[in-house]
């Protein structure tokens, strides 16, 4: 029985935290547009020089390229059980967009799992945040601790801090994101298939609450 979800929520909410546990319990494979849009760059050499020549410009990757990325990658993934998307829809348009994918998969979103955070927890969060600049994994001085202080566990490399996980640039970007998905929250509430979940909590406690919607829905499909 495969299950379809959507998680939004602002910067800092532990979105791919609760998505890769969930795939670890419940098989459903985790895709984030920008990992799939760093993949495609890293293997694809006309699409990088594109890609690049648009971020030169100020510009983000256009709905309908996006549109095909997503779609691309799915078929090729082992997605039997279904799968989370993470950071897709961003838009009113790209909502049309995943319902036109999900057709031709055959398949339906059964819920829009909206992670709520209050702009203060989100600067605690992300301002604890480092990350690899050789292998870009990211780690939590609070939660996803290195094993050796400053260190990558992966690489070896030195840990830094991003620019955007100042406070300033966290605060920016929380509201910025709010103002932005007030229409998509707005649209799936109105489709009757919208969950706010409150996640101003620790991660165990965060994860029970996501996994009692995953199960609650489970149930439901199981019912019909």
């Amino acid at each position: 029985m495969a299950m379809y979800f959507v998680f939004m929520g602002p910067p800092g909410s532990g979105k791919s935290t609760m998505a890769k546990k969930i795939f670890e319990e419940y098989g459903l494979a985790h895709f984030s547009t920008g990992d799939i849009i760093r993949e495609k760059i890293a293997t694809d050499k006309k699409f990088k020089e594109m890609f690049e020549a648009l971020i030169k410009e100020g510009k983000l990757l256009d709905d309908e390229n996006t549109k095909k990325l997503l779609l691309e990658k799915l078929k090729k993934s082992q997605i039997k059980n279904g799968f989370i998307l993470d950071g897709y829809p961003r838009t009113i348009k790209q909502t049309s967009d995943l319902d036109n994918i999900l057709a031709e998969l055959n398949a339906k979103l059964d819920l829009v799992i909206y992670f709520r955070l209050s702009e203060k927890a989100a600067v605690e969060r992300l301002s604890k945040r480092l990350y690899c600049p050789s292998c870009s994994k990211v780690y939590n001085l609070a939660s996803v601790k290195p094993k050796n202080e400053g260190i990558c566990d992966e690489c070896g490399s030195k840990l830094d801090v991003r620019a955007d996980d100042m406070p300033e640039a966290i605060i920016k970007r929380f509201r910025e994101y709010e103002n932005k998905t007030k229409p998509l929250l707005e649209h799936y509430q109105k489709k009757g298939i919208l969950k706010e979940i409150d996640v101003d909590d620790e991660v165990e406690n965060n994860y029970k609450k996501i996994k009692s919607v995953i199960e609650l829905v489970m149930k439901k499909k199981i019912k019909k």
